[in-house]
This record gives C-alpha cells, sequence and structure tokens, in this order.
C-alpha cells in the first residue's frame, strides 16, 4: 500500500527553492548515489528528479528513470529500480539533506547565473509581452 503524506506548501519559501534539495540528491550521479548503483546493475542509464509542479500550493517531484534494454524485459529488473528509488527517498527522510549539499547546490546555481547564455533582446520583450 501506498502511504500518502502531504507535503507543505513550498510558495512561501519560494526563495529558499526547498525541493531543490531532495531533487538535487535524488538525481545526483556520484558514488553512492541511486543512478550509479542501477547502473552498476545494469538497470538504467539516467535518472532526473525535479518539479514537475510547483503552484498553487501544489508541488509534484518527479523522478524519471531509462532503464535499460535488459532491465524492460525482465519485472524483477523493474521492481528492483522501484526499490532503489524509495530506498533513497526513505534514507533522505530519515537522515535528512546533508550539509554539503547546500553549499554543492548554491555553487552550481551561482555558476549557472554567471555563465548563462544571453536571451536575444527581442526574443525576451516578445516572451514578456505574450
Amino acid at each position: 500500500m501506498i502511504k500518502k503524506k502531504k507535503v507543505p506548501d513550498t510558495h512561501p519559501k519560494w526563495r529558499e527553492k526547498p525541493a531543490r534539495y531532495p531533487s538535487h540528491l535524488l538525481g545526483h550521479e556520484g558514488e553512492g548515489s541511486a543512478l550509479s548503483l542501477l547502473k552498476k546493475q545494469g538497470l538504467a542509464t539516467e535518472l532526473c528528479a525535479g518539479l514537475a509542479v510547483d503552484e498553487a500550493g501544489v508541488s509534484i517531484l518527479a523522478i524519471e528513470v531509462h532503464l535499460t534494454d535488459e532491465a524492460m524485459k525482465n519485472p524483477e529488473a523493474v521492481r528492483l529500480v522501484g526499490e532503489t528509488i524509495f530506498s533513497s527517498v526513505e534514507l533522505l527522510k530519515r537522515e535528512g539533506i546533508p550539509d554539503w549539499v547546500h553549499t554543492e547546490v548554491q555553487t552550481i546555481d551561482e555558476m549557472n547565473f554567471r555563465f548563462r547564455s544571453l536571451t536575444d533582446p527581442m526574443n525576451a520583450v516578445l516572451s514578456l509581452y505574450l
């Protein structure tokens, strides 16, 4: 049985982007991550995590896993992928967000801002107007 738990509205904390931290950790590709484990087992090639919806008091975190061809043919492998993802979520709930994640996310966001592609002025005006 799937347990449903109401997550507090993140809108009042939009400056802190609270969903950014679990998204970052669940989508992490480094050693010990869910994706690294799934890759070692030959079950997945990619994993993305992030907010699919974040408006009007509703936030939905989506996790997308690209399975290998072999995993797609094996229902047991698909079950293992699901267990790995849910175990990662449970670990986050139990352990919380490690301190290093805050610094890493801040550094990534600063680099994305500093080295962003500049928008064509005409397209920027049109996107604001339309």
